[in-house]
This record gives C-alpha cells, sequence and structure tokens, in this order.
C-alpha cells in the first residue's frame, strides 16, 4: 500500500488528531530525523491498515476472513514495533498510554468478538513497553475469536519487528553512551540477526529434550516473571545465572544462543575473547570487568535480561591446576570470570559460554553454570530434517524435500559431519544442479558435491568431556 499524507476526515479507528499531532513531533526532531520518518511512514501504513479493519468490521462476515485476520496480525505486530522503537528512543511522546486509552474506549464500544480480541491484544502488547499498570486488561474470561484457532504464525511483519527492535538497541545503546555512564568495550559486539537467524527454537532442527528445558529454565522464567515468582517460592527455584555450551565445531551453539535471544526478546552481547587477551599484567583481568561493568549498566535500564554470549571461553578459563605462566595472569582471568558469573546472577545479567575443548576448562568456572549442554554431531533424523527445512526453501529443491527415500540415502552420507557443514554441502549441491541446465536439485548433485568435497567428518570423541554422563540441566546453588 502506498502512503500519503494522513487525512483527518478518516478515522482510522481510534483518535487521528492525535497521531497527526505525533506526526508532526516527530517531524521536528532534528536528532534521529531519518529514524522519526521511518516511524511516520509505518504508522501512516498502519492506520490505513486499521481502517480497513474498521470497515469490515461493520459487516460481521468479513471478520471471520482470513483476510481479516492477517491485517490484524499484521496491525498488532506492527504497531508493537512502532511502540518498542518510540518508546526506546523518544520517550517524551507517551505513544503507548494515548493508545491504549484509545484503545480500551473502543472495546467498550466494540460488539463484535473478534473486535475486541485483536484490540486487546494489541493493547496487552503495549502495555509491556508503558510504566503505567491497567487491571482491566487482565484476563478475568479468557476471550476468543469465534473461528480461528490461537496459534503463533509469522507474519510478514516479522522483518519489520526485527529491524525497528535493533535500532531501538542501537539507541539505548547510544544515549547510555551519550551520558557518558560507561563506554561499550570494543571487544563486546551487539549481536544482531540476520535473514538467517533463527526466530525462536521452533527453528532450531531436533534437539527436543535441550529445547524443553531451555524453555522451562530460562525462558520462561523470563517471559513469565509471575510464575517464576510463585516457582522460588513453591519450590526454591532461583533465577538463571548461565549455561555452559560444548561439542564439536558448527553443531549449533551460536545458533541456538541466537534462538534463546530471539524467543525471550532478549538483548545479546558477544564478547570477542580473541580481543580479550594482553601481553601486560592485569589488562586481560581488566578487560573482562570493563565487559560486566558496561553490561551491568544495561542491565539496570533494560526491562528483560542481558544475555552476554562467550564462544571459545577455554582460551580465558583453562584448568588452573595446569597453570604454568609465571607472572599468575591466567588465575587472575579467571579469578575475574569467576566473579563475573557470581555477580550476573543478581544483576539481572544470563552468561552464556561456548567450547569445543571441555576438558580443558577450569572446574570451578564449570561448575558455577546452571547447566552445561553438549551439543554434538546430527544424527541421521536430525540431518534429514535439517536438509528438509532448507530445500523447501528453494524451488528446485521442493521435489527432492518430499522424496523421503532419496533424503534417508543422503542423511546416511552426511552422517558425521556438521551443522555448518551439511549447510555448505547443500548449497553447493544446489550450485551444482544451476551448472546443469537449471534442473531440480537432485541426490546425484549430493553424490557429487560429497566426493570432492575437502570437508572432514568429525570424529565425536575428541569433543565429549571424560565423564560417565553428562550433567542434568538444573538450578544450583
Amino acid at each position: 500500500m502506498k502512503t500519503g499524507k494522513l487525512n483527518s476526515n478518516i478515522s482510522y479507528g481510534y483518535n487521528a488528531q492525535y497521531h497527526k499531532k505525533l506526526h508532526e513531533k516527530l517531524s521536528e526532531k532534528k536528532r534521529n530525523k531519518e529514524l522519526a520518518n521511518f516511524l511516520i511512514e509505518q504508522d501512516k501504513l498502519s492506520l490505513k491498515i486499521e481502517d480497513e479493519l474498521v470497515e469490515m468490521e461493520k459487516s460481521p462476515k468479513k471478520t471471520t476472513s482470513e483476510r481479516y485476520f492477517d491485517l490484524a496480525a499484521y496491525l498488532i505486530d506492527t504497531k508493537t514495533a512502532i511502540a518498542y522503537t518510540i518508546a526506546a528512543c523518544f520517550e517524551n511522546l507517551k505513544y503507548c498510554d494515548n493508545l491504549i486509552k484509545q484503545y480500551l474506549k473502543e472495546i467498550k464500544n466494540t460488539k463484535n468478538p473478534q473486535g475486541v480480541y485483536w484490540r486487546r491484544n494489541l493493547c496487552k502488547s503495549l502495555a509491556t513497553y508503558s510504566i503505567k499498570k491497567y487491571p482491566e486488561l487482565e484476563d478475568k474470561k479468557k476471550i476468543k475469536p469465534e473461528t480461528k484457532n490461537e496459534e503463533t504464525t509469522q507474519t510478514a511483519t516479522q522483518q519489520l519487528t526485527d529491524t525497528l527492535k535493533n535500532v531501538a538497541q542501537n539507541q539505548i545503546q547510544n544515549k547510555t553512551q551519550n551520558q557518558n555512564i560507561v563506554k561499550m568495550p570494543n571487544i563486546l559486539t551487539l549481536l544482531e540477526p540476520s535473514i538467517s537467524s533463527p526466530m525462536g527454537l521452533d527453528d532450531v532442527v531436533g534437539l527436543v529434550d535441550k529445547k524443553r528445558e531451555l524453555r522451562e529454565s530460562l525462558i520462561d522464567y523470563i517471559n513469565n516473571p509471575q510464575q517464576a515468582e510463585l516457582d522460588n517460592k513453591e519450590y526454591g527455584i532461583t533465577k538463571p545465572a548461565g549455561y555452559l555450551f560444548y561439542g564439536p565445531p558448527g553443531c549449533g551453539k551460536t545458533y541456538i544462543t541466537q534462538a534463546i535471544a530471539a524467543e525471550s526478546k532478549c538483548p545479546v552481547y558477544k564478547m570477542d575473547v580473541s580481543k580479550v587477551g594482553s601481553k601486560f599484567v592485569n589488562q586481560t583481568a581488566n578487560n573482562i570487568q570493563e565487559v560486566f561493568n558496561y553490561l551491568l549498566q544495561v542491565s539496570k535500564k533494560s526491562p528483560r535480561p542481558v544475555l552476554l554470549f562467550m564462544d571459545e571461553v577455554d582460551s580465558l578459563a583453562r584448568n588452573r591446576s595446569f597453570n604454568q605462566s609465571g607472572s599468575g595472569e591466567d588465575i587472575k582471568t579467571t579469578a575475574t570470570l569467576l566473579k563475573l558469573l557470581d555477580d550476573a546472577k543478581d544483576n539481572n545479567i544470563v552468561v552464556i559460554a561456548a567450547t569445543n575443548k571441555f576438558d580443558i576448562l577450569d572446574e570451578a568456572f564449570v561448575n558455577r553454570f546452571d547447566g552445561q549442554y553438549y551439543f554434538g554431531l546430527p544424527d541421521q533424523e536430525q540431518i534429514k530434517g535439517l536438509l528438509i527445512k532448507l530445500l523447501s526453501q528453494r524451488t528446485k529443491g521442493n521435489k527432492l524435500a518430499l522424496d523421503s527415500n532419496a533424503l534417508d540415502e543422503i542423511s546416511k552420507e552426511l552422517t558425521g559431519f556438521s551443522n555448518r557443514s551439511i549447510v555448505f554441502l547443500v548449497n553447493e549441491a544446489s550450485k551444482n544442479a544451476k551448472r546443469n541446465s537449471r534442473r531440480d536439485i537432485s541426490k546425484q548433485d549430493f553424490d557429487y558435491v560429497i566426493s570432492q568435497t575437502d570437508l572432514e567428518k568429525i570424529n565425536e570423541k575428541d569433543f565429549i568431556k571424560q565423564s560417565k554422563k553428562h550433567n542434568p540441566m538444573g538450578f544450583q546453588k
């Protein structure tokens, strides 16, 4: 849809005059002008969508159509994304509170159950970015639409939502720097999602038990603080401090961290371990402390926990019993990491560490984590699931994605390769099919690229820690 000038003669379903003033205020912004103009255009588009919903609600039959529900879902996603950004960057505009006030008035005058349903859901989303409480939004009796099941669906606005949230996080980060609190260290980066990033744990193939336990112990705690408080009172389950992921390279440790961040809607920062080390005395430990000091300031302003991802952590937390350094730098570094993990739990920070070399980690460091998770090579079923996912995304791969027998044979040939290597080989098989008159991707393409690849299969025994069984996921004191 094209977005033109705001027409005050159109109702848009609620206070059009407020939005006219909002757009005027955003247009006056000298700083972040590009962002303000983008928000104006998106808000105009959402107003037109809402106006169409209001028109459809005049005819009860139209509110049971697929288009009505798609538009409602689009509106909720877009409005929430806009609200998140405005709340973070232009706090004085009180965007959320003004919208909620108008929607609550509409709910009282709306007779159509579907209209009430999406307005209430939108109000609840907006309320998460408001400091005010709205007891009228609490569910005394659950309202459901008459003809469409309530289910989680990915809408076309997800990319917009992610973009706006990333912009908002950057604005929060810039605010922190402008206030001269703590400048973000150059060894720390905000891990931003890309097109290939997961939208949540459901995008991770296999690992059913691990995903279930991560949801129970971490994501549910973040997304449902009231339940977490009750669990602490009834069962003594405390807030999570961190998790240790280990296993062969390319088997999903970073990918599942991104999935956790997406599903929990938490900002995730990655510490560049290669830049932490220093030849100067005490500097490595100071670098780690600098990272924690910055995250401590961010966590105080963040409504959700802040995730710190440390990959290849074995280079920092080596077993101190093997230390041969005359200066004791390894000991100081490990001691600083231990203090960081102890303090993180009480300061809204969750640490996720990853390593390919579990057995050289310091024992005290390992024991600080709530859970230790092994991410091994995918088995044949997981490989098949990954192939189906990757091939289904390509029109020339759809036919092979439906050929179960061929996929079984390819999965056997790919057993022993990491997830990362399998993704690479699927891309190479696709290129080979293109070279051959742009035909459909076939098993022969996989046979060829596997026979020609320099990639080696991984010996998983080299990465499993030397113990009879893995420590279970859980909270420890």
